[in-house]
């Protein structure tokens, strides 16, 4: 990989640094059921679009248009109920890698969900509520809780409020 042109994020104990790649483009095939995405370090994936229905946004429409964001760093999905959906590229590999380290590194050293779930529980709420509360779909609650989705900060932001809590509160035990 071309050092500089990913993402930097500093992981685990150790501070060991992780690059994501960007983004070079995502398009939309003419069967329209996969998005070819070709990231700066040379690889190419044709992520199925049924991978969408892990994303927060996701409606089950169809997707109308498929286009990169902020210099490479994400792709979102324009779908034709006029909803969105943005993912970065370590959705790509997830669904495409079955190998892919860094994010089952992040499943197995975080439980985001497992901790929204036990913050929402001792205050009460059911996921209906919460779903409420915060305007995320009821169903998108589940996936989150279970650990099948990592919110975007947005969400976290919206769960940490509706739950009375610091968004940082939902990261630590």
């Amino acid at each position: 990989m071309r050092r500089g042109h990913g993402v930097r994020f500093e992981t685990g104990s150790k501070s060991r640094a992780y690059e994501e790649p960007r983004f070079v483009y995502a398009l939309l095939t003419p069967r329209k059921d996969l998005i070819a995405c070709k990231f700066d370090d040379g690889r190419h994936y044709d992520l199925p679009v049924a991978a969408l229905e892990a994303a927060e946004d996701y409606d089950g429409t169809p997707p109308v248009e498929v286009r990169t964001l902020h210099g490479g760093i994400a792709v979102i999905v324009r779908l034709k109920s006029g909803a969105c959906v943005d993912f970065a590229a370590d959705f790509v590999l997830h669904h495409c890698e079955p190998d892919y380290a860094h994010h089952r590194g992040k499943a197995k050293g975080t439980n985001l969900g497992t901790r929204i779930q036990v913050l929402r529980r001792q205050r009460g709420i059911s996921q209906e509520e919460l779903a409420g509360k915060t305007g995320i779909a009821e169903p998108n609650i589940s996936r989150l809780e279970s650990n099948r989705h990592v919110p975007t900060l947005k969400t976290l932001q919206k769960i940490a409020r509706a739950l009375g809590v610091l968004p940082r509160d939902l990261l630590v035990s």
